[in-house]
């Protein structure tokens, strides 16, 4: 079996923003910035491509998620909003 990867470079155009969490100062996360950033991704694609696990992986086209795709993993209320 093959694993895959999706990817766009507009993916890394998504900015989260700040992170309020509660990590205690000096933990693994890097105050005040969210985890999920342009940074954090460019560097995990970069990564794989470097370690040569890019290789080893199938390119997935990204596509638009089908309407039964998205409701399962959130509520047709939810999808109802984003209209």
């Amino acid at each position: 079996m093959t694993s895959g990867f999706v990817w766009h470079e507009q993916y890394m155009w998504h900015d989260t923003g700040n992170a309020a969490g509660v990590f205690p100062p000096g933990g693994p996360i890097q105050p005040y910035e969210h985890a999920e950033n342009p940074e954090t991704k460019r560097r995990f694609k970069n990564l794989l491509e470097v370690s040569g696990l890019m290789d080893k992986l199938a390119l997935i086209r990204p596509r638009q998620a089908t309407d039964v795709e998205l409701r399962r993993v959130h509520t047709a209320e939810y999808l109802g909003k984003l209209a």
